[in-house]
């Protein structure tokens, strides 16, 4: 699963505020990267890729925020069991469960601070050289 589709997951689930919101691909310098796909977050917790353009790409693979966790979903909407999800803890970090529900701490972790996900290694430490994401209404 790219880290593109995890970080704006993660970025989503912890930023649930009425309305519509975009949530933004950023480098490593903290520039918003307005040029990349971006995902919409919408009021009933779905999360569908958008092009650099505003269109929902409702082809492509989509996600359902639910119970503090962010699950695949077809483009029905309905949750895919039988992949990963995200857990998002109540400290921020945010880890991949698979479908079994253990958590995967050797996969990329995340961490949700200030309105803006970012890269953490194993023990915690937020990676700042490493590119991001950022929730914009």
């Amino acid at each position: 699963m790219k880290i593109l589709n995890i970080t704006l997951v993660l970025a989503l689930a912890l930023s649930a505020n009425a309305g519509e919101q975009r949530v933004y691909q950023r480098d490593n310098m903290g520039n918003i990267q307005y040029h990349k796909p971006s995902y919409t977050v919408q009021d009933n917790g779905r999360i569908i890729e958008t092009s650099k353009y505003g269109d929902k790409l409702y082809h492509k693979q989509q996600y359902l925020m639910k119970d503090g966790k962010v699950y695949q979903s077809d483009s029905m909407g309905q949750i895919q069991y039988n992949k990963p999800h995200y857990a998002i803890q109540q400290n921020g970090r945010i880890i991949e469960v698979g479908p079994t529900g253990d958590k995967h701490y050797h996969k990329q972790q995340y961490q949700v601070k200030d309105g803006k996900v970012y890269q953490v290694d194993s023990i915690g430490n937020i990676q700042y050289h490493k590119p991001g994401f950022v929730v914009k209404p």
